[in-house]
């Protein structure tokens, strides 16, 4: 899960999410504890490199390519859904 936080963290800090879908969908109180987290230095790219082993710059880069695009699949994997926080994660995706 430290790649997707690292992406959410990049998206969060460049105000690159979909504040509208966030405000027609999401419990406001919940939002904020969970972008609250996502926002702690300790999620950002660069303390994630050393977890993932992905550089820092390939995470932003990423994070911006699936921010900006128009839309975009995603895929549910089986072992993805029977993790205690795969479905959930998988739905922010």
């Amino acid at each position: 899960m430290a790649i997707i936080n690292a992406i959410a963290h990049v998206v969060l800090s460049e105000g690159l999410e979909a504040k509208t879908y966030i405000d027609n969908r999401c419990e406001a109180d919940a939002y904020e504890d969970w972008r609250s987290f996502i926002l702690d230095e300790v999620n950002s790219p660069e303390s994630m490199e050393s977890v993932t082993g992905v550089p820092a710059e390939k995470i932003r880069g990423a994070a911006r390519f699936f921010a900006k695009a128009p839309n975009g699949p995603n895929f549910l994997r089986p072992r993805v859904s029977e993790h205690s926080q795969g479905f959930p994660r998988w739905l922010w995706v």
